[in-house]
């Protein structure tokens, strides 16, 4: 992936970057049903902290690159992802 532009937008009173023209930022699933995997992309210049909602079992974290678009579990096993922090 390359960097993210160059403008920001305000959100909550947070600097946040504007994903890039038919990218979604934060998680998302790359097809239907179980065999699915569950991705986070990050839409932002800093490192940033992700907590995974296992189906089963405690939640998981992984900490996110700047612009990066990251595998995090496969769908079977996780249901969704979302930012918690700075890692």
């Amino acid at each position: 992936m390359s960097n993210g532009p160059s403008s920001a937008t305000a959100s909550q009173g947070v600097g946040v970057f504007a994903a890039p023209v038919g990218v979604r930022c934060g998680a998302y699933l790359t097809g239907e049903a179980w065999g699915a995997d569950l991705r986070y992309y990050h839409c932002g210049n800093t490192r940033i902290l992700v907590e995974i909602d296992n189906i089963s079992g405690p939640n998981q974290y992984t900490c996110v690159d700047p612009w990066e678009d990251k595998y995090v579990a496969e769908r079977q096993t996780a249901d969704n992802a979302w930012y918690v922090g700075l890692c």
